[in-house]
């Protein structure tokens, strides 16, 4: 099944604040489930912020496996307020088919996801498909908002055959400002 650092469930207001992590490696050479850095599945409002994810050392979180990482990760039908988190220093090295990395997610609900930090943030696998997301939200909630990020240095290679790809903000939602 899919693992996670933090994980937090429910129904009423949540709120995931100040937290740090790094000197994470991750070693699963063989594949694996998604791994979650972050994870907020909640029905109610979610208020995710100044959270750090990876420090300033270089390639501080290491992910090995063949699979799809997830930086902060929101699914569920309440809203995300996302602010003042900062992810960074995260290398994926791997020989596998896949590997993607989402910074910051949102699936389902509305999200206001402003003022984070991203950046050096790289790939470098021999699988096909290779994915760097900075943003990525998908929601047909009436109301999304993504704005004053601040995403540098997605860096996204392979020797496959295919094109690798880094993408900045990727939103797929019923409106919104970004």
């Amino acid at each position: 099944g899919d693992g996670a650092i933090i994980q937090h469930s429910g129904r009423g207001k949540e709120t995931v604040d100040g937290n740090k992590m790094s000197d994470i490696t991750i070693e699963n050479t063989g594949g694996g489930s998604d791994f979650i850095l972050l994870l907020v599945n909640s029905a109610g409002n979610s208020i995710v912020t100044n959270n750090t994810i990876g420090s300033a050392a270089a390639n501080n979180i290491l992910d090995k496996a063949d699979r799809v990482l997830w930086g902060i990760f929101h699914q569920g039908t309440g809203t995300l307020t996302c602010t003042g988190n900062t992810i960074q220093q995260i290398k994926a090295e791997n020989t596998g088919t896949l590997h993607t990395f989402y910074s910051i997610a949102a699936q389902g609900g509305e999200a206001t996801i402003q003022n984070n930090i991203i950046r050096d943030i790289t790939s470098l696998s021999t699988g096909a498909a290779t994915r760097i997301f900075g943003i990525n939200i998908t929601s047909s909630a009436v109301t999304n908002s993504i704005k004053s990020n601040n995403i540098t240095n997605l860096h996204c290679a392979t020797t496959a055959a295919s094109t690798p790809y880094s993408i900045g903000i990727f939103a797929d939602v019923g409106s919104g400002t970004i």
